[in-house]
């Protein structure tokens, strides 16, 4: 067991409900599946990641999930802490949360 696991495809979250994509091993396919689910790619401090605009919480979590289904046929090393890809129809849209050893909040 290595000291630090750091997962093939990494999925996150921004404050302003962007969603990103970081990709930590090349993967077959993955510009494609997502820039064809709708994320755009970019160069961040000379990393590739892919970018999906802030919008409608369900358009955001179908687009992120067939995203992720695509990765999954590659890789089951894939790490989701996005908030914006986690809309139900039995719930309200969220928005960020912090946790930290004392508890938890919601962001304004």
């Amino acid at each position: 067991m290595s000291l630090l696991d750091i997962p093939d495809v990494f999925i996150g979250s921004t404050d302003d409900g962007h969603t990103f994509v970081i990709l930590n091993r090349p993967i077959r396919d993955a510009d494609r599946l997502l820039t064809d689910a709708g994320f755009l790619p970019r160069e961040h401090h000379g990393r590739r990641l892919h970018l999906l605009p802030p919008g409608i919480a369900q358009d955001v979590h179908e687009r992120a999930g067939v995203a992720m289904y695509g990765l999954l046929a590659h890789t089951h090393d894939l790490v989701d802490l996005s908030w914006t890809t986690r809309w139900s129809p039995d719930q309200p849209a969220g928005g960020p949360t912090c946790t930290s050893r004392s508890g938890t909040a919601r962001l304004p």
